[in-house]
């Protein structure tokens, strides 16, 4: 599973550059309002800020975001989950460890829908927008099944076992297993990209802007 990786910074261990960012982020985002971000760059220059521990000038290595409830995800510089003309997905992390995929958009077209099956299925939090930037945060559920099979070489015994694990979930869709309200949804876009593995197997179906509510 990837994660966001610190390291050590001039006379900073990685673990003291760490605390030393989160520390920066909780007060340069205090009050703020959800998507409101914090870079390394303004353009092509480092910005420093003032660490409100040691009070020393420190340049950070990750970028911060906020979202509702003023928690703060940092973003991993370089890690894209995925890429689209109208939309940007990210790794990011909370600070006690949690994984997440946060997905950028210029619009909200069938984002609203998305969001609140997303949020039905205990898959995502509330979408929330920034001026012309719509925030979905994803729990991170693993490796798109595309790149699970380009890093792997399954044997026909596993790919059997994997083909019934997927029918399983889109079964468990269909019947509202998983829905916080008891509904059956449709997914109507299945496709390698929108089937996460994770690190135990599990198999977990992703994006709902298509789906549909079954009667």
């Amino acid at each position: 599973m990837p994660k966001i990786i610190w390291k050590p910074q001039e006379n900073r261990t990685a673990a003291e550059q760490q605390a030393a960012e989160w520390r920066i982020a909780k007060k340069y985002l205090a009050g703020r309002a959800p998507g409101t971000q914090l870079n390394p760059k303004h353009g092509q220059h480092k910005i420093s800020f003032k660490d409100p521990k040691t009070n020393e000038n420190i340049y950070l290595t990750h970028r911060y975001l906020l979202g509702n409830n003023e928690e703060i995800f940092v973003k991993s510089n370089g890690y894209l989950l995925g890429k689209t003309r109208r939309n940007l997905v990210t790794f990011a992390q909370t600070e006690d460890g949690q994984v997440w995929a946060i997905k950028e958009s210029l619009e909200i077209d069938k984002g609203l829908k998305e969001s609140e099956i997303a949020c039905d299925l205990d898959a995502a939090k509330k979408m929330f927008k920034d001026n012309s930037k719509y925030y979905q945060i994803y729990r991170f559920l693993g490796l798109p099944l595309d790149q699970y099979l380009s890093q792997n070489r399954l044997t026909e015994e596993e790919q059997l076992d994997l083909a019934i694990k997927v029918s399983q979930a889109v079964h468990h869709l269909h019947i509202g297993t998983h829905s916080r309200t008891s509904n059956c949804y449709a997914h109507l876009d299945l496709k390698p990209s929108n089937i996460c593995i994770d690190h135990e197997g599990r198999i977990h179906l992703i994006d709902y802007g298509f789906s549909e509510r079954l009667t």
